[in-house]
């Protein structure tokens, strides 16, 4: 049963009897109000920053018709300018001796607004890549935009720990992934470094990851803090082993951006 108070002809419900009691109640709404908004903030960042990661499909014309009709992989956007990262083997025609005839990237896959832009090669590594030494199995695509592409800052860092948090970027092939009308829709693995591959004089030369990549998203970004850590490669499967971005700040000085 509720209770009420009179006090000049006016009904008075009990918490509003009390004036310090009126102003607790509304310091604790208030409170909780600014609680509720830091986290919407917190959730929005969260996912404007996955998105703005900027992630591409990368697809290749494998049989020399003309028609890109395999997707191959993923790639990641370095440079407002178009430029694309991906690996080496995602832009190799089926013999691997060459570069595919026709390389296209599908931005916005799994999105309505999603389209094709045709690629050209820029720049790739030399062949003779492994896990242990992955750094030649890269490649750099551009296309042509009439605007400025969200892109990933590359990330300088020469020193790793295991265990370190890392987060991977790609689009699975169709029959694994979650699509939709408009293509497969990106999916993000969490997970931490189990191994630090270095060379004699200490400097890194390899990153394993505990995360199990799914075919189609070798060659997207591996991320730290925000920024481009490395690429994931197939080179140590079942292992996912990445080629860490700073074995490679030197040969892409004049394609990426630095924010």
């Amino acid at each position: 049963m509720s209770v009420f108070y009179y006090h000049n002809n006016q009904v008075i419900a009990p918490w509003a009897t009390d004036a310090k009691k009126k102003t607790n109640w509304l310091l604790v709404g208030g409170a909780v109000a600014a609680l509720i908004g830091l986290v919407w903030w917190g959730y929005t960042w969260w996912l404007n920053h996955n998105i703005e990661l900027a992630t591409v499909v990368v697809c290749v014309d494998t049989d020399g018709d003309g028609k890109c009709d395999n997707r191959r992989g993923s790639g990641v956007i370095i440079s407002p300018r178009g430029y694309i990262l991906t690996t080496r083997d995602m832009v190799m025609a089926d013999n691997g001796k060459a570069p595919a005839r026709k390389i296209e990237v599908i931005f916005e896959s799994g999105e309505k607004s999603n389209h094709r832009l045709e690629a050209t090669l820029t720049a790739i590594g030399q062949p003779g890549a492994t896990a242990t030494t992955p750094r030649n199995n890269y490649a750099v695509l551009q296309v042509s935009t009439k605007t400025d592409l969200k892109y990933v800052e590359l990330l300088d860092k020469r020193t790793y720990q295991r265990e370190e948090p890392v987060k991977s970027y790609g689009f699975p092939s169709a029959d694994s992934a979650k699509s939709n009308d408009y293509g497969p829709q990106i999916k993000v693995l969490p997970g931490v470094l189990t191994s630090v591959n270095t060379s004699n004089d200490g400097g890194v030369t390899s990153l394993t990851q505990s995360s199990k990549l799914e075919e189609g998203m070798f060659g997207g970004p591996l991320i730290q803090g925000g920024k481009l850590a490395g690429i994931n490669t197939r080179l140590g499967k079942p292992e996912t082993v990445a080629i860490p971005m700073v074995l490679l700040l030197e040969d892409l000085k004049q394609y990426a951006s630095a924010k």
